[in-house]
């Protein structure tokens, strides 16, 4: 068991493996059991795990046992349980040292761990067309060698003797691709429901989001000799390019109108600076007047010096109050269909 730790939602990744070779059946069953480990939605509690004559819950042993943090604890670091789909992703590892299998026994597994259900039950699986597309939507690069995704299950078989530490470092170098894209789908769906809330906070999106790209979206992941065309493989059938293009269109979208919206503020701004000051002028202009007369008899009027104080103080106040009132009250839009017939 392997638990990476992400910035957002830590992965756990649970590794199954037999210590026999197994049939066509024993496969499935294996698969079966695997699966039935894992919780069923978000929300539901892991199995109990038997260990050494010991019951344990899987929640217990990781926080508890592995990362040694006190019980008071556990609920900070609690989470939900991410899925697509009905189940949680899956990578299967079947290696048939002895060939490839009949052509029919292959498909049949292909199927069977690719929909997480017996292929052979009729009235709830898929049709003709659908079961023909999960069978040609694979990835080869060796004779003996063919990777297989569906809906989040990864299905890699190999044929033939072992040789170049295969099966192991297949399974070691390329379930963590897997494991990154699925956290690059968790993650983009998360920047892509808050960029579609009513509520999303625009700047704090950008610049989490352009963090999130420089360090978990590279174009180059490994210097694997398959490993790049994995990454895009299942990039491509997990639709990331086109959820990150969505999101980023999301963004930019939100940029326009958000100058927009500022753009009008400054206009209507001027407008209303322009408007008190063009009621203020002639009063300025009278009051400058009296002043330049009262100046040269040298007489000095309490009266009206507390006039003139009083008006540049209302002024000010007046000035700043509308500026105020517009960016705080949004009254752009009222007064600009007000002023120019806009709806």
């Amino acid at each position: 068991m392997d638990l990476l730790w992400t910035e957002v939602h830590p992965l756990l990744l649970i590794k199954v493996s037999g210590n026999r070779p197994f049939n066509s059946d024993e496969v499935k069953c294996a698969a079966i059991a695997a699966a039935s480990w894992h919780p069923a939605h978000p929300g539901a509690s892991p199995a109990t795990w038997r260990v050494g004559g010991r019951e344990l819950h899987l929640r217990q042993w990781i926080l508890g046992d592995v990362l040694a943090l006190p019980s008071e604890r556990w609920n900070d670091v609690d989470g939900r349980v991410h899925w697509f789909g009905q189940d949680l992703p899956g990578f299967n590892l079947c290696h048939a040292e002895a060939g490839w299998p009949e052509e029919e026994v292959r498909n049949d597994l292909v199927l069977h761990l690719a929909l997480g259900m017996a292929s052979w039950r009729e009235e709830i699986g898929p049709d003709t067309t659908t079961r023909q597309t999960i069978l040609d939507h694979h990835l080869q690069e060796w004779a003996n060698w063919r990777l297989y995704e569906w809906r989040n299950r990864l299905t890699l078989f190999l044929a033939g003797e072992t040789t170049h530490g295969q099966p192991r470092n297949t399974e070691t170098y390329y379930s963590l691709l897997f494991a990154i894209v699925c956290y690059q789908r968790v993650r983009l769906t998360d920047f892509l429901d808050q960029a579609s809330g009513p509520d999303a906070g625009i700047a704090k999106l950008r610049n989490s989001f352009a963090a999130f790209r420089r360090r978990y979206l590279p174009h180059r992941v490994t210097t694997y000799v398959m490993g790049d065309r994995i990454y895009d493989f299942l990039r491509v059938a997990n639709r990331l390019p086109e959820i990150q293009r969505e999101i980023e269109e999301q963004i930019r979208l939100a940029d326009e109108s958000e100058r927009l919206d500022l753009g009008r503020q400054e206009n209507l701004t001027m407008i209303v600076l322009t408007t008190v000051a063009a009621l203020f002028l002639p009063a300025s202009l009278l009051t400058s007047a009296f002043g330049m007369n009262k100046m040269s008899d040298l007489t000095l009027e309490p009266v009206f010096w507390w006039g003139l104080l009083a008006a540049y103080v209302l002024g000010a106040v007046l000035v700043g109050g509308l500026t105020v009132a517009f960016g705080r009250y949004r009254l752009l839009p009222k007064l600009s269909a007000l002023l120019f017939g806009r709806k």
